[in-house]
């Protein structure tokens, strides 16, 4: 569980795949977890995750180097200041749709 001022959750992976093939699955990840996109830029996508009954959404951001994946996930509003494991949980899917898209 992460907690700060927002709190936020961070993940980084070797990249195995070319940086624009790595940004077209990690496209086709947000599309299948039906995340909004909010800007996508050369080598980084920024993207948040709906809304339920106990989060207003979190942000979600992909940056992709010529060695790692970088994501993170923070909660939208940064007033809040636990995220019950939210972050993590978001980045634990986000990875398991990503990696069943690239086998």
């Amino acid at each position: 569980m992460a907690f700060g001022f927002p709190p936020h959750q961070k993940e980084r992976r070797n990249l195995v795949l070319s940086m624009e093939d790595a940004k077209k699955k990690a496209i086709a990840t947000f599309e299948k977890l039906h995340y909004h996109e909010i800007g996508l830029h050369p080598f980084a996508l920024d993207y948040s995750s709906p809304s339920s009954v106990l989060t207003a959404g979190e942000r979600f951001y992909v940056n992709i180097t010529e060695d790692e994946i970088i994501v993170r996930s923070e909660c939208i509003f940064i007033t809040r200041f636990f995220d019950f494991g939210k972050n993590q949980a978001n980045i634990k899917e986000f990875w398991e749709v990503y990696d069943s898209i690239i086998l």
